[in-house]
C-alpha cells in the first residue's frame, strides 16, 4: 500500500523476507531478529511483517500472526476467552464465577466463528506486536492488522501507559482484557550489592537472608555458565516446571527451545545454575539488553531448599546491581511474591475486535475476567 508523499507499507511473510526492512527500526529485545527467529521456529509458521516507510528508511512496524487456535493460549485472544476462570481459583468469587463459566461455554461454542484470528503481538515476551518509531505510523499498522478482514483480530499486551495506542484501539471498537502483568524490580543506582536491596525494606530483609541462608545451608550453589553448556538435564527440568505449573510441556519441546537459544541468542544472555551434591538441580536464562534484564527460561527441581527464590531472584539482583543495570523485568505470573520482592506490576492489556454479533458476550467476559486477573496482580481497576 502506498500512502501520500513518501510514507510507504510493506508486506512480507517470514523473518528472512522482512531482513531488509528490519534494520533500523527502534527494536526491544522481543523485535530483535533473533528472538523473532526463536519464535518462528518454535511456532512452526513464519509471522507477518508488516513495515511503514518514511523517506525511504523503516520507520515502524508490526509482527502479526494467524491463530485457528493452536498459539500459546495468553497470545491467543480467543483461547484466551475460552480459558474463563481456569486460571484465577481464589481471585472470581462465586456469582461471577457462574456467569464466566456460562460466557466462556458460549465463546468456546462460537469458536468456528471467532477464528481465524490475526494477532499482533512479539512472541514468549507478553508485548505487543507494534514496533513504533513514530506515533503516526500507528493507525497505518492498525488498518494493516484489518485488512484481510479476519473474524478477530487483537493487540495483545498493551502496556496501560500507552495511552495513544489504548486510545486507537477504543475508537476502533476493541474490547481490552486485562490478563498478564510485567513484574519490574527498579534497582536504586546506590545499592552495592544484594545486602542493599535486602535492607532497603526491614521485612524484605529479614526474608533474604533466611532463604539465602536455608539455601547455602543444603550445599547448594549457584554458577554461571556459557549458553552452550544447556543441554538434556535442562530440558528435563524446564518440562517438569512447566508441568507442575499446569501446562502440557514435553522435553522434546524444551529441547528444541534450547537447540534454538543456542543457535540464535538474543541480546546478552545471561544463565544459571544451580549445583547440589554435584548434580544441577535448576537453571535460569536471563537477558540483558541495553540498562535491563530480562528473566527468562526457568526450570527448576523442588530439591534444593529456596532455590526457586535464589535463582530467580536474590543472584540475578546481586549481578544486575554489580554490572550498573537499571531494572530487572521478571515478568507475569506469581505476582504475590514479586511484590513481596519489591517488584511493582505493571497491567498489560490485550484488546480484541470480533464480530457484532459475539461483541457483548466478549466484552462482558472480558469485564469480569479482567477485575479478577487485576485482584491477581494487586492492581486497580482501569
Amino acid at each position: 500500500m502506498t500512502m501520500p508523499g513518501t510514507t510507504h507499507v510493506v508486506r512480507v511473510e517470514g523473518l528472512d523476507a522482512a531482513g531488509p526492512f528490519w534494520d533500523g527500526l527502534p527494536h526491544s529485545l522481543f523485535s530483535s531478529a533473533n528472538w523473532l527467529r526463536t519464535g518462528e521456529v518454535l511456532g512452526g509458521t513464519p509471522a507477518r511483517y508488516t513495515v511503514v516507510q518514511r523517506e525511504g528508511r523503516p520507520s515502524s512496524a508490526q509482527v502479526t500472526w494467524q491463530s485457528t487456535g493452536e498459539m500459546w493460549v495468553y497470545n491467543d485472544p480467543v483461547a484466551l476467552l475460552r480459558l474463563g476462570a481456569a486460571e484465577l481459583a481464589g481471585h472470581v468469587d462465586e456469582a461471577a464465577a457462574t456467569e464466566v463459566a456460562e460466557l466462556a461455554g458460549a465463546v468456546e461454542r462460537a469458536a468456528h466463528e471467532l477464528y481465524p484470528a490475526r494477532v499482533s503481538v512479539l512472541p514468549s515476551g507478553y508485548r505487543p506486536g507494534l514496533v513504533v518509531g513514530c506515533a503516526d505510523d500507528v493507525p497505518l499498522l492498525l488498518d494493516d492488522l484489518e485488512k484481510d478482514g479476519d473474524p478477530t483480530t487483537a493487540v495483545m499486551h498493551v502496556d496501560d501507559g500507552d495511552d495513544r495506542t489504548v486510545a486507537l484501539l477504543k475508537e476502533r471498537g476493541y474490547i481490552g482484557l486485562t490478563a498478564a502483568g510485567d513484574s519490574v524490580l527498579e534497582l536504586d543506582p546506590a545499592w552495592g550489592g544484594l545486602e542493599d536491596y535486602a535492607a532497603a525494606e526491614r521485612r524484605r530483609g529479614k526474608r533474604v537472608r533466611h532463604e539465602v541462608d536455608a539455601f547455602r545451608a543444603a550445599g547448594a550453589t549457584i554458577r554461571q555458565v556459557d549458553v552452550a553448556a544447556l543441554g538434556a538435564r535442562h530440558a528435563e527440568l524446564h518440562a517438569a516446571h512447566l508441568r507442575r505449573y499446569g501446562h502440557d510441556a514435553t522435553e522434546d519441546s524444551s529441547r528444541r527451545l534450547i537447540s534454538a537459544i543456542q543457535q540464535w541468542p538474543a541480546g546478552r544472555p545471561l544463565v544459571l545454575e544451580i549445583v547440589q551434591d554435584g548434580t544441577v538441580e535448576g537453571f535460569l536464562v536471563a537477558y540483558e539488553w541495553g540498562d535491563e534484564l530480562f528473566a527468562s527460561m526457568l526450570g527448576i527441581s523442588p530439591e534444593a531448599p529456596y532455590g526457586y527464590f535464589n535463582l530467580i531472584y536474590y543472584e540475578p539482583i546481586r549481578r544486575a546491581v554489580a554490572a550498573g543495570l537499571s531494572r530487572i523485568r521478571f515478568g507475569p505470573g506469581t505476582y504475590q511474591a514479586k511484590r513481596q520482592r519489591g517488584c511493582t506490576v505493571r497491567p498489560l492489556t490485550s484488546y480484541v475486535r470480533v464480530p457484532d454479533r459475539w461483541e457483548a458476550t466478549v466484552a462482558r467476559l472480558a469485564s469480569l475476567l479482567d477485575a479478577a486477573y487485576r485482584r491477581e496482580m494487586g492492581a486497580s481497576g482501569g
